[in-house]
């Protein structure tokens, strides 16, 4: 037995939309409970239409299955989600429905798991929409494999599928604990990649029994892969949209500047060494790739006296930033692993600090997957954060990185820098809401 209990890191704010819908499921739960112990009316229309259904699979005297039928099993099926009779009421009313405890206990721990980290993103309302969105959608998913018929679906695992689509493309870098329980051989609590948890989640929980059962048994495995597929193509298209990644912005002020309070001291690279200042730049015709990053020096010429990584040291000792910020982004991808990474991290903060921001992001993304255990990619990921931050307003992202860079942190500087980054990040998103 496999269950997650936990994952990191966790968002530094009050998830109060999950706690809510959490709480409403466990207090609709308990409210209709005693309904599992009342018998019902054996002329009741709805119970001889439930009873119809039953004998499709069960066929016997009426009269003994009258005796397995409790009002709750006609709750379930008046307001479940039935494929053959949809109705938009239902679509609302079956993800707050659940079968028995264990499984509004399993909904609720993975709500309980990945929904915060979502709605961090999200922001409470959003998150709100969000999840009803997905659970709408998981319910079309399920009537597609399902058509015509008549056998409810409820549960809120649909729903809580989108939150696990949207927290697969959103928190590749997060981490789940996962309790290991083969007894008496293994107890153990392991971490593992949330990518590889989800990823089995969608495989051997849903598309594998899908695959053999084709769809029988007591599991909507159409409308988990539907929400997760909802949840996926969602996260993607609000991390394509301005201001990106499905969040709040800060609130600007008129002239376009960020307000003073909580940004006014702007998070900045270090300075370069002394002899490293930048010289004037020379305006000559830029090339179109790096045109298009802000920048106007000489395009590098392709019969170099040096070797790459040389050439580009020297330029960064000449100060020449516009030429070495030309020669990196001609490079093709296989020559990159040649460079210094001391000099790709001198590079991005040169280029962080001449406010070229989107420039900066690219050498810093470059630096952290290319050299991801050297120790210039800790202080890159901490770069990336103050642009996430102040440059693009994504207070989440950047989150998230400064978080990352704390727990790989191997110097106090390094450390300081990635506390200090998160504080303001949970100003930025206090102020944005």
């Amino acid at each position: 037995m496999i269950i997650p209990i936990g994952d990191s890191p966790n968002p530094p704010f009050t998830p109060w939309a999950t706690w809510m819908l959490i709480g409403v499921n466990v207090l609709i739960f308990i409210a209709l409970l005693p309904l599992a112990s009342q018998g019902v009316d054996p002329a009741d229309p709805s119970v001889q239409e439930y009873l119809r259904l039953l004998a499709v699979g069960n066929p016997g005297d009426w009269r003994t299955l009258v005796q397995q039928v409790s009002a709750y099993d006609l709750v379930v099926f008046e307001h479940g989600a039935r494929p053959g009779a949809l109705e938009f009421s239902d679509l609302l009313t079956a993800m707050f429905l659940h079968g028995g405890f264990a499984h509004l206990a399993g909904n609720m721990l993975f709500l309980w798991i990945y929904g915060d980290n979502v709605e961090f993103k999200l922001g409470h309302t959003g998150f709100l929409l969000f999840y009803v969105g997905a659970g709408i959608a998981a319910t079309f998913g399920d009537a597609l494999l399902r058509w015509g018929s008549d056998v409810p679906t409820v549960g809120a695992s649909g729903a809580i599928s989108g939150v696990l689509g949207a927290y697969f493309l959103w928190f590749p870098h997060n981490r789940v604990r996962l309790w290991v329980f083969f007894f008496p051989f293994i107890m153990r609590v392991v971490q593992v990649g949330a990518r590889w948890v989800l990823g089995a989640y969608v495989v051997f929980d849903n598309l594998l029994p899908l695959l053999l059962s084709g769809g029988s048994g007591g599991v909507s495995h159409g409308a988990h892969l539907g929400g997760f597929l909802a949840g996926v193509v969602v996260a993607g298209m609000l991390r394509r949209a301005p201001g990106g990644q499905g969040e709040r912005t800060a609130r600007r002020d008129d002239d376009g500047a960020l307000p003073a309070d909580p940004l006014s001291a702007k998070p900045r690279p270090p300075a370069p060494p002394a002899g490293q200042r930048a010289r004037g730049r020379q305006p000559t015709r830029p090339s179109s790739l790096w045109a298009s990053l802000g920048f106007g020096g000489t395009e590098p010429s392709s019969n170099r006296a040096h070797s790459p990584d040389r050439e580009l040291h020297h330029r960064l000792r000449a100060g020449d930033w516009d030429g070495a910020a030309a020669l990196f982004f001609s490079l093709p991808a296989g020559q990159l692993s040649r460079l210094s990474p001391a000099d790709v991290l001198l590079l991005a903060q040169s280029l962080e600090r001449d406010d070229r921001s989107q420039a900066a992001a690219a050498v810093y993304e470059r630096l952290v997957s290319t050299w991801q255990g050297a120790d210039e990619a800790i202080p890159a990921r901490l770069g990336m954060a103050r642009l996430l931050l102040v440059a693009f307003e994504r207070p989440s992202e950047a989150w998230q990185l400064a978080e990352e860079a704390r727990r790989l942190s191997r110097t106090g500087a390094d450390n300081d820098e990635a506390l200090r980054l998160l504080k303001l990040c949970q100003q930025a998103r206090s102020s944005s809401f």
